[in-house]
C-alpha cells in the first residue's frame, strides 16, 4: 500500500496557495481496491508522478522537501545522476542513437496501467468530485497512446520512406510533446 506522505501530498498542493486536493482524496486514488496502484512495474515515485501528470495536478515546489546527495556510490546508472554533472558527450555515450522503440512499448504498457486503475476508480473518484479529473486523464493517456504509438510506427519504416511520414506527424504537432524538431530529425536518421 502506497501512503502519501507530505512530499507526495505536495505533488498535488499548489506552490503558491493555489486550491490542493484534500488528503483524503489523493489517499483514496492512491489506495483504491485495496492494492498498490503501480502493479510492481512503476516505483512509487514514478508512479505518483505521472498519475500527477495525467489527472493535471502537478505542480513545482520551490521549497525542497527532502535533502538529497549524489556521490559515486549511489545506486543510479542514470546518466543524470552522476556527480560530476551532464555533458553532451555523456548523454550520447548513454543513449546515443539507439532505438527507443522498447522503451516506448514500455510506456505505452505503463499508462495503459495508470488508465485501467483510473477506470477501476471511477466510482471512487466520482464520490470524491474528481470525475472531471478523470477524463482529463483519460484524454492526455490517450494522447500519449498516439503520440508513441505513431512514433514507434515511424520508425518500423525504412529510413528512406520515413521522412515524409515524420515531417506530417512533426507539422501536426506530433512533437510537442517531445523534443520538436530535434526528435523528429532524430527520428529520420535512427535505424
Amino acid at each position: 500500500m502506497i501512503h502519501p506522505t507530505s512530499a507526495v501530498c505536495a505533488t498535488t498542493d499548489t506552490a503558491r496557495g493555489e486550491e490542493r486536493l484534500p488528503s483524503e482524496q489523493n489517499q483514496a486514488i492512491l489506495k483504491s481496491s485495496g492494492r498498490p496502484l503501480g502493479e510492481c512495474r512503476f516505483a512509487h515515485d514514478r508512479w505518483i508522478g505521472d498519475l500527477s501528470v495525467a489527472i493535471g495536478a502537478r505542480r513545482v515546489i520551490e521549497k525542497p522537501l527532502q535533502l538529497y546527495r549524489r556521490h559515486g556510490a549511489n545506486e543510479s546508472q542514470w546518466v543524470f545522476s552522476d556527480p560530476r554533472g551532464v555533458t553532451l558527450v555523456s548523454v550520447i555515450a548513454q543513449t546515443g542513437f539507439a532505438s527507443p522503440v522498447d522503451s516506448w512499448k514500455t510506456t505505452l504498457g505503463k499508462n495503459e496501467i495508470i488508465r485501467n486503475r483510473l477506470r477501476e476508480a471511477n466510482s471512487i473518484l466520482a464520490s470524491l468530485g474528481l470525475s472531471d479529473r478523470a477524463a482529463v486523464a483519460e484524454a492526455y493517456i490517450q494522447g500519449e497512446q498516439d503520440r508513441f504509438s505513431t512514433r514507434i510506427h515511424l520508425l518500423s519504416l525504412p529510413r528512406w520512406r520515413r521522412w515524409v511520414s515524420v515531417i506530417g506527424f512533426w507539422a501536426r504537432g506530433g512533437y510537442r510533446r517531445f523534443a520538436g524538431w530535434k526528435s523528429a530529425v532524430k527520428d529520420m536518421i535512427r535505424p
